[in-house]
């Protein structure tokens, strides 16, 4: 089963189908479904969103790769000539999968080089090599560099954010902010790390930019593995966790930077693509398209904010944005009707 680019009946047909399977928590269901629907609710996830695969730990990637890989083979089974819509979803799926298990992205490898290597760098200092892989990957970040840089600043109190410099700074304030963010949605299992541990790192990495004027989440859309309207996407949903994460914490202090960020990002997505409103699920859309307007009316009233860093080609301003959004959501409350 081959991946059939740039055919438009297909991307329709996968749109009703996304549309249909559309889950707030995808990976969610994926982990509380039965044994005998483990198959199927993977294929669901990774189809909803192929990139989901890039933003789990090894282990839980592994497996949901596996898992989505053998219900695509179920699926080639049941559709030989492969004309169903779970067989446009499956092409995805399948594409997702191979992609995952070649990519570098931590700088060890593919996928099962990394984890036959993993028991040699578990509980090992970070090294060189890994933080240069993750400057190469900036603004995108695996478990481990997301973890170690959580680590240092945690441990440090925020100190290590002051003494490093650029890039590194940015590079440790921004994996830690992300690390955080999918820890705290359930994206990543950090069962020896307390909530209150990382709040603790959210919070000094805050208290640093407020000092030094660092910028930890204004960051350019450059992110080698993912789409970049998707990775804006992306750093939204982070920004909007931690804003819940802040705010829903004992003693809760102002969560505005998260807010501020989670609108800027919002506004970047649909600027950079429109149609990455219908990509998304139900949820995170209609959060996403609301973030977006939000940011329009913070402009529109003459507020100072902080823009993103969009490329030179990206020309879309604020009434283009908001007219998107609007026509966005129509078809997609179209789409659903139908």
């Amino acid at each position: 089963m081959a991946v059939r680019p740039g055919d438009d009946d297909d991307a329709a047909v996968l749109q009703r189908w996304r549309l249909r399977h559309a889950s707030p928590d995808a990976v969610g269901a994926w982990r509380r479904a039965r044994s005998s629907e483990v198959g199927l609710r993977a294929f669901i996830a990774v189809g909803l969103d192929p990139g989901v695969l890039t933003r789990q730990d090894l282990r839980t990637a592994k497996r949901l790769a596996t898992q989505a890989g053998a219900h695509v083979a179920y699926v080639a089974r049941a559709d030989p000539k492969g004309t169903s819509a779970w067989s446009v979803a499956a092409c995805i799926v399948q594409a997702a999968v191979q992609g995952w298990r070649n990519m570098p992205s931590d700088g060890l490898g593919p996928a099962e080089e990394r984890e036959s290597r993993g028991a040699a760098v578990q509980g090992a200092a970070p090294s060189a090599d890994l933080w240069q892989a993750a400057l190469r990957n900036f603004p995108q970040f695996d478990a481990r560099t997301g973890r170690a840089a959580a680590e240092l600043v945690a441990r440090s109190g925020g100190a290590v954010l002051e003494q490093a410099r650029q890039p590194w700074n940015q590079l440790i304030a921004l994996g830690t902010l992300r690390y955080a963010a999918r820890v705290a949605r359930g994206d990543i299992v950090a069962d020896d790390q307390s909530q209150p541990e990382l709040l603790g790192a959210v919070l000094a990495v805050r208290r640093v930019a407020e000092r030094t004027g660092l910028s930890p989440m204004r960051v350019p859309y450059v992110g080698r593995h993912s789409a970049p309207a998707l990775l804006a996407a992306n750093l939204s949903q982070d920004a909007a966790t931690l804003e819940t994460l802040v705010r829903e914490a004992p003693g809760a202090e102002p969560a505005a930077p998260w807010a501020e960020a989670e609108a800027m990002h919002a506004f970047a997505a649909v600027a950079l693509d429109p149609e990455v409103l219908q990509t998304l699920d139900v949820i995170e859309s209609l959060r996403l398209a609301t973030a977006a307007v939000r940011f329009t009316e913070l402009a529109g009233r003459a507020a100072p904010v902080q823009m993103p860093l969009l490329p030179r080609d990206c020309t879309a301003g604020f009434a283009e944005v908001a007219a998107a959004v609007r026509t966005g959501l129509q078809r997609r409350e179209e789409a659903m009707v139908t």
